[in-house]
C-alpha cells in the first residue's frame, strides 16, 4: 500500500515529499545536501528555474535510496523507496 504519492510532481519532488512525510528528512535543504549531494539551495534553485536535477544529482539520489533500504525503516517504506529507486534508475538509463 502506498503511504504517500504525489503524481503531479516531478519524480525528484515525489521522492522529497515521500521522505519528508515519512520523517526521513527535515526539509528541502536536508534533501538537497543528503540525497542529491548538492548545496542546501539546490532543490529550490532548480524548482524556480524550471530545471530538473542533473544526472549526477539523480545518480546520488539513487545511491542514497539504496543506502536507505539497508537502514532500520519499515518494510512498507522500503518497498516504496525501492519503487522510487527503480523509476530513477530507469530515467538514468534512458539519458
Amino acid at each position: 500500500m502506498r503511504i504517500y504519492e504525489v503524481i503531479d510532481l516531478p519524480l525528484h519532488e515525489q521522492v522529497f515529499e515521500f521522505l519528508r512525510l515519512n520523517r526521513l528528512i527535515s526539509n528541502r535543504a536536508d534533501f538537497s545536501r543528503n540525497y542529491l549531494g548538492r548545496s542546501r539551495s539546490y532543490l529550490n534553485t532548480i524548482q524556480y528555474s524550471g530545471h530538473l536535477p542533473s544526472t549526477d544529482a539523480m545518480t546520488v539520489l539513487s545511491e542514497r535510496l539504496e543506502w536507505l533500504v539497508g537502514t532500520d525503516i519499515t518494510e512498507g517504506t522500503k518497498t516504496e523507496v525501492l519503487l522510487y529507486k527503480t523509476k530513477i534508475d530507469h530515467i538514468l538509463n534512458s539519458r
